[in-house]
């Protein structure tokens, strides 16, 4: 029988663990179909920025965040007030890492754009290159003409014979 277990980050105690029905899978399709396709044995996958990667908590934060239930820094910016304000210092936390998930999107917007800008320009490059081969294929029988094929002498006009 599959089971559904719904964690709430910052709260410890609260969270649904119960069989899943037909709407649980509905509501979480993304998350069921990555239940399916995991091997047995295997850890879920934790979507996000792990806290212990962000350099502003340290090694004890991670560890007691994670035994709330937060586990990356979206879940930690996420997070709802009521459940923030059991902890000291949580709210300049919780704005720190929206404020850091904000950088980092724009952050990749730049580098989405940069990457499509040096694509373009490798597409620029290449067709200036066609070109230089298609101009140089042009004059190359042009060339080749004028030295095969010097002028023949016409021949002498029987009029001028006369």
């Amino acid at each position: 029988m599959e089971y559904i277990d719904i964690k709430i980050p910052g709260n410890r105690n609260s969270g649904v663990c119960r069989p899943a029905k037909p709407r649980d899978i509905q509501r979480f399709p993304r998350h069921y179909q990555a239940f399916k396709n995991r091997v047995e044995g295997e850890e879920d996958k934790i979507e996000g920025t792990l806290l212990a990667e962000w350099p502003v908590v340290t090694r004890s934060m991670v560890e007691e965040l994670a035994f709330y239930n937060v586990k990356t820094v979206e879940q930690l910016a996420n997070m709802s007030d009521s459940n923030s304000q059991q902890f000291m210092g949580m709210t300049s936390l919780k704005i720190k890492a929206q404020q850091w998930l904000d950088a980092a999107k724009e952050q990749k917007a730049a580098t989405e754009l940069q990457s499509e800008l040096d694509k373009r320009d490798e597409q620029i490059a290449a067709m200036q290159a066609q070109i230089e081969e298609l101009m140089a294929a042009q004059k190359a029988p042009k060339a080749k003409r004028k030295k095969a094929a010097p002028k023949a002498k016409e021949p002498d006009n029987p009029l001028d014979e006369e």
